[in-house]
């Protein structure tokens, strides 16, 4: 499925509004819990599941390079570039990557959303640590 660009940015302008809202009041409103469903639909309810269960954790390089690690409701642990609104989650490749069918995954919604609360657990790891971290992710 092929997404004409003018929607993929509506989309993405669209969910930075909530996201930026979320992150002025420092709670989520009703009012951002129907925009999310409205622009992500089912994916709300399982991203907001992980925002419970404080499954997100930011590492941060001294350089800045930021790594998210999101523990999914099946335990297994994804990981997250939230810049990039990438997650190497197989919805993330079925869906986004290979389908064009959504924009991005429950795990990705669930960083920007406790990022903006300011949830997120923060450790500091070493840029070799972070480096591996993107090794993992990349294909080999």
């Amino acid at each position: 499925m092929t997404t004409h660009p003018n929607v993929r940015t509506h989309f993405f302008v669209a969910l930075q509004h909530v996201i930026d809202n979320i992150r002025e009041n420092q709670t989520i409103s009703d009012s951002d819990i129907t925009s999310l469903l409205q622009l992500c639909g089912d994916d709300v309810v399982a991203a907001l599941s992980v925002c419970d269960a404080k499954g997100t954790t930011k590492s941060i390089a001294p350089s800045g390079r930021v790594v998210y690690h999101v523990t999914g409701v099946t335990g297994n642990i994804y990981t997250c570039l939230k810049e990039e609104y990438f997650c190497n989650c197989k919805s993330f490749t079925n869906f986004v990557i290979l389908k064009g069918s959504k924009f991005l995954c429950k795990h990705v919604l669930a960083v920007l959303i406790e990022d903006a609360l300011g949830h997120c657990e923060t450790v500091p790891k070493s840029e070799d640590i972070i480096l591996s971290y993107l090794k993992q992710i990349l294909p080999t």
